[in-house]
């Protein structure tokens, strides 16, 4: 983790400089990726909406000032108007273009 927002769930549970190691048992790679059983090889961050909704738990296994650590993080539903760059799309042309892994306005 290099950062975590204080108004996420992740806050007072995480900490800049935890590493993840593994989401709901599948083993984070060293380019933040999991094996899934059904999609292959994808972003850890799927597992936060993968078949479980806002107030159940996903349990992260971490890296904590060098000690392992479990952590059971609730979810809760996200505010989509928050997003830098929306997810979906709406059959409208964006304001901004991704090229590269970088957002231009």
């Amino acid at each position: 983790m290099t950062s975590v927002l204080p108004d996420e769930p992740e806050a007072g549970l995480l900490e800049p400089g935890d590493v993840v190691m593994a989401v709901a048992g599948l083993t984070v790679n060293h380019e933040g990726r999991v094996q899934h059983p059904r999609f292959g090889r994808v972003p850890l961050t799927v597992l936060w909406n993968d078949d479980k909704g806002p107030g159940e738990l996903l349990k992260l296994e971490v890296l904590h000032r060098g000690q392992p650590k479990l952590i059971e993080l609730p979810l809760r539903r996200r505010d989509a108007a928050r997003d830098r760059v929306p997810g979906g799309w709406s059959g409208e042309k964006p304001p901004f273009v991704e090229m590269g892994g970088l957002v231009f306005r």
